[in-house]
């Protein structure tokens, strides 16, 4: 009798702690991509800054919070996205006046192994354009 609850109890341990290995296993490598997805953006963040300004209508500094680098898959079969936010700075204005340029998202539309970047848009317009009555 004292055996088998021995057993059991062994037993018990060793599955909790099969899956408690199991979580850390899934966090390393979620981590792992998560690095690997920042490095990517890294690399191309010329091409993103150049995409920004372009579609903007002051001269701008881009600043990009790589820790809000998130990957999304609408459906199945789709491409992934990758998407960071970032702030549109014109060094001409204050910062209250900067405010609506700050926390803007770039989304990157990619291939499924996250190596090259088909389209890039952002969620809003970064810096309107200024009318001039002409």
């Amino acid at each position: 009798m004292k055996k088998s609850v021995v057993l059991v109890l062994i037993a018990i341990f060793l599955i909790l702690a099969g899956i408690e290995g199991t979580k850390k296993v899934f966090e390393i490598r979620r981590e792992a991509q998560k690095e690997r997805q920042i490095a990517f953006l890294k690399t191309h963040e010329k091409e993103m800054t150049e995409y920004i300004q372009k579609n903007s209508s002051d001269d701008i500094k881009v600043k990009y919070y790589w820790n809000t680098v998130e990957r999304k898959q609408s459906m199945a079969f789709s491409r992934p996205t990758l998407s960071i936010k970032f702030d549109a700075i014109d060094e001409k204005k204050t910062k209250e006046e900067n405010y609506y340029n700050e926390k803007n998202m770039l989304v990157v539309d990619t291939d499924m192994e996250i190596t090259r970047i088909y389209d890039m848009w952002t969620t809003r317009t970064i810096i309107e354009n200024s009318y001039t009555g002409e």
